[in-house]
């Protein structure tokens, strides 16, 4: 395992870092934003939804991951009509 962390921080570049670096600070200006707001228990669902949507995947539930992806679709096209 620590051999498999060292070559990960060996290949790594300076853009990566970079890459990495912008995108935290995108997500944590968007968190600001809907801080305290009715959207942060939105989001929380949501990721919820995915951390659900992979452990059925890993555990290869079929059913389950039938039913999340179809739940899924639906919420793209009805949380912009809601909000």
């Amino acid at each position: 395992m620590s051999s498999q962390i060292q070559g990960l921080f060996m290949t790594m570049r300076l853009w990566d870092v970079l890459d990495i670096l912008v995108v935290a600070f995108f997500l944590y200006r968007i968190y600001i934003l809907i801080r305290d707001t009715r959207a942060t228990a939105l989001l929380k669902g949501l990721i919820f939804l995915g951390l659900f949507t992979v452990l059925a995947g890993w555990l290869q539930l079929h059913v389950v991951s039938w039913i999340l992806d179809k739940l899924m679709t639906v919420l793209i096209v009805a949380l912009p009509v809601v909000f």
